[in-house]
């Protein structure tokens, strides 16, 4: 990711070793897919996500955003508060994919 936009490298390796096609594609996420992907990748860090930093980098509210559909999985015990955010519990990490289908729209 460089100034928003997603570069992709080449699949063949010998073009990319003589520099030829070395990049092959780019695209340029839309916010909801940067925030969906933010959310899933600290998810899965033990410290969770920082709500705080969700809201400055995206300029909206992850407890609107997000809190309300992860609700259920806090009070099911695989989710839980911290102090500034959301992380996983123990529990939690071992059904995370499943969670994160859940709560995660790329398709908007």
């Amino acid at each position: 990711d460089f100034g928003g936009k997603r570069f992709g490298n080449s699949r063949d390796l010998a073009a990319y070793i003589r520099g030829e096609g070395i990049m092959c594609e780019s695209e340029m996420p839309s916010q909801n897919d940067r925030m969906n992907e933010y959310v899933m990748l600290r998810m899965r860090l033990s410290q969770g996500i920082c709500a705080k930093d969700f809201e400055a980098r995206f300029g909206r509210s992850f407890d609107d955003t997000f809190g309300k559909r992860l609700k259920k999985y806090e009070n099911g015990g695989f989710v839980r508060r911290t102090d500034g955010g959301f992380a996983f519990t123990p529990e939690g990490m071992y059904v995370s994919n499943a969670i994160l289908s859940e709560i995660l729209d790329f398709d908007q």
